[in-house]
């Protein structure tokens, strides 16, 4: 498993500098849910597939995909929040996120030992990836495009 963890973080590394060179080109809501549904949602699916090859792969191409998404989420609130507004955001973000790290932990624990391993990726996966491609569907989403000056 730490093979694994290590091609994703090595990939979404990679990617990272990738996307800061083309970043700049690239329409920032298709980047968005294709980069969350690719990294996030479909990645549960591949752990269906014991074979070392393919989770292997998959990770790299997850972090690949992954990588624009913080910095894609950095740059939209710089340009939305009013600068004394940003702390506060920020920081109302990150405890979000914080918080919700060991509940989605817990959960998850209690969902595989209540349906097994295998239903439980099946169902993170299925919720990710409806939440992912709400993205793509979301109209409110449609002002995260470069403002036009």
């Amino acid at each position: 498993m730490v093979i694994d963890v290590a091609a994703l973080g090595g990939a979404a590394f990679v990617g990272t500098l990738i996307f800061s060179i083309i970043g700049h080109r690239l329409p920032r809501r298709l980047t968005f849910g294709i980069g969350y549904t690719v990294g996030g949602a479909l990645r549960f699916w591949v752990f269906l597939v014991p074979f070392l090859p393919v989770l292997i792969a998959w990770q790299i191409i997850a972090g690949l995909a992954i990588a624009p998404i913080n910095p894609l989420i950095d740059t939209i609130i710089q340009e939305r929040i009013p600068v004394e507004m940003r702390a506060r955001v920020f920081g109302t973000i990150n405890a979000g996120v914080l918080a919700g790290i060991p509940l989605g932990t817990v959960v998850s624990g209690y969902l595989a030992t209540w349906i097994g391993l295998q239903m439980t990726l099946i169902v993170i996966g299925t919720v990710y990836l409806a939440t992912t491609l709400s993205l793509l569907l979301n109209p409110a989403l449609r002002k995260m495009e470069k403002p036009i000056s």
